[in-house]
């Protein structure tokens, strides 16, 4: 994916209240591969702030379904906005290769390294990427990208953080009654694709001791690629014998999860 920070904190009117303009700029940049919503040197854009404009009150927090209106106009990316879905269906949209806005609370964040407004309590918006398993945590995380998170400040991280799934969730349950209010991108353009060289099951995590089994496809099916991670060691025979711990997570047959990269 095409990632990067687009800062809520720009000095444009209503930038304390832009944190969704900023998030669905950062979502059109990967949607678009960076051909829209363009990023300058100092992690702002121009788009955060048309779609301020666009939605034309000044300067409460824009609402989902006003900035999906804003990106449609600005930029023919469709967004979907999803209200009170569960958690495990966030999940499954992350990792079917969605990029998502999602609503949390920011109180949630204190006393984490992944604070970047020590005073700020309310509800906020970051985007989210993808899902991955560290096998060093041993369980899943969430690359985020917190608009706030610039750096102006030495202790203030700067652009997209790896966030504990355990964090995201209840950050997200505290907004939204124990549910999830998430604005779901389409799939990147231009993601890649390969071809299996041999046939694989299908998990999901990227382990064969913790992750269960989705399916199963046969040698030939072309599968997006949806990103490459780390996880446990696999041994296999495909054109010779390998062994590795690298992963694809994969989209193909209806079904999304993690194969050894070689079987392919």
């Amino acid at each position: 994916m095409n990632i990067a920070l687009i800062k809520q904190l720009d000095g444009s009117k209503c930038a304390n209240a832009n944190c969704v303009a900023a998030t669905h700029a950062m979502l059109v940049h990967t949607v678009t591969n960076g051909a829209k919503a363009a990023v300058a040197a100092n992690h702002s854009s121009p788009f955060t702030v048309q779609v301020r404009d666009n939605y034309g009150v000044y300067c409460p927090g824009i609402p989902f379904s006003a900035a999906a209106s804003a990106v449609q106009h600005l930029a023919s990316v469709t967004m979907t906005p999803r209200f009170g879905i569960t958690w495990d269906m966030f999940s499954a949209i992350i990792d079917a290769g969605h990029p998502a806005d999602i609503s949390i609370v920011y109180s949630a964040l204190h006393g984490t390294p992944f604070d970047s407004c020590h005073t700020y309590d309310g509800r906020h918006s970051v985007a989210v990427f993808e899902r991955r398993y560290n096998v060093n945590l041993n369980g899943t995380e969430f690359l985020v990208g917190d608009p706030l998170a610039d750096h102006r400040y030495t202790w203030i991280p700067l652009g997209p953080q790896w966030w504990p799934a355990s964090l995201l969730k209840k950050a997200a349950a505290l907004s939204a009654n124990g549910a999830v209010n998430c604005s779901i991108a389409p799939i990147p353009a231009g993601a890649p694709t390969k071809k299996l060289v041999c046939a694989t099951t299908v998990r999901t995590e990227p382990s064969t001791v913790t992750g269960t089994l989705v399916g199963s496809l046969p040698a030939g099916t072309t599968c997006t690629i949806l990103s490459s991670v780390t996880g446990g060691f696999w041994s296999l025979t495909c054109g010779g014998s390998k062994t590795d711990n690298v992963w694809y997570k994969v989209s193909a047959a209806g079904m999304v999860g993690f194969a050894p990269v070689g079987r392919f």
